[in-house]
């Protein structure tokens, strides 16, 4: 499992490259707009989401076809993707905090960061699953559905006068990493449920 995870970092080095240039840029925007709270969720989102683009190249290089031969059960394939996003997401936080703490602005607010963690893997344990069931195409409507559900949320509450008390938006930050690792553990399972019927 460990060299289908290297696969993956391998297949994805030129892309890095420019993910990492994107992140620093969008850092610098975050400085320059003397905002860089608001700009951290979407860096944090971003990081992770590259072990869906994975996907595409596996289809494109008919990788499942070829890989399916090996000594690999379907579980692990599946399990690479899920520590994949994983480790993507830690190096995302790893280059925020280093670029934070160069800049002198110290650590990342922790509460937004376990905040981003906690929606980044809510939205890949829906995105997983979809994306083995529908092929990467069809799953990229749903990325910028889900990258837009908490603007979305923000809008509606506020036109209806919808006020939420303090106390439930603080049980719901607190909750918040434990339901999405819950979901996460769930995600795989169905998505290895979906990839053992798949033929390639």
């Amino acid at each position: 499992m460990k060299g289908l995870i290297i696969k993956d970092i391998l297949t994805l080095k030129s892309y890095l490259k420019m993910l990492i240039i994107m992140m620093i840029l969008l850092f610098g925007m975050g400085i320059v707009t003397q905002q860089i709270d608001s700009f951290l969720p979407i860096l944090l989102v971003i990081s992770p989401m590259v072990a869906l683009v994975t996907f595409s190249y596996d289809q494109s290089s008919h990788w499942n076809s070829y890989g399916k031969t090996l000594p690999i059960t379907n579980a692990q394939f599946v399990m690479s993707k899920y520590i994949g996003a994983i480790v993507f997401l830690i190096a995302g936080v790893t280059l925020i905090t280093l670029l934070s703490l160069i800049i002198g602005k110290g650590f990342p607010n922790i509460t937004l960061v376990l905040l981003s963690i906690s929606y980044t893997f809510f939205i890949l344990s829906f995105l997983f699953p979809t994306t083995y069931k529908f092929g990467p195409e069809k799953t990229r409507l749903m990325i910028i559905a889900f990258l837009m559900i908490p603007s979305i949320l923000v809008t509606v509450l506020s036109e209806v006068n919808i006020t939420i008390s303090e106390s439930m938006i603080e049980t719901l930050m607190n909750l918040s990493p434990l339901i999405s690792l819950i979901l996460y553990g769930c995600s795989y399972f169905l998505s290895v449920s979906i990839f053992s019927k798949k033929e390639f």
